[in-house]
């Protein structure tokens, strides 16, 4: 299974030369869960064995600051 990510930005201009950039990514910081399951042995008198792996995610925030020479 995979993890729901929003992704946002938004721009200001502060006159034609000069903007800022800003990057919300992840921002519903929801971690990535995989699971599995098998049976061990022959035929159908094996154990039903699972497992499940957490990875936890973070949000990254991001701002630039572009300038026009």
């Amino acid at each position: 299974m995979t993890g729901r990510h929003h992704a946002s930005c938004g721009v200001w201009r502060f006159s034609p030369k000069v903007q800022l950039r800003a990057m919300l990514s992840n921002a519903l910081h929801q971690d990535n869960v995989a699971a599995s399951a098998y049976v061990t042995g022959n035929g159908g008198g094996g154990d039903a064995l699972s497992d499940t792996t957490i990875t936890p995610t973070f949000a990254v925030a991001r701002a630039m600051l572009e300038m026009k020479f």
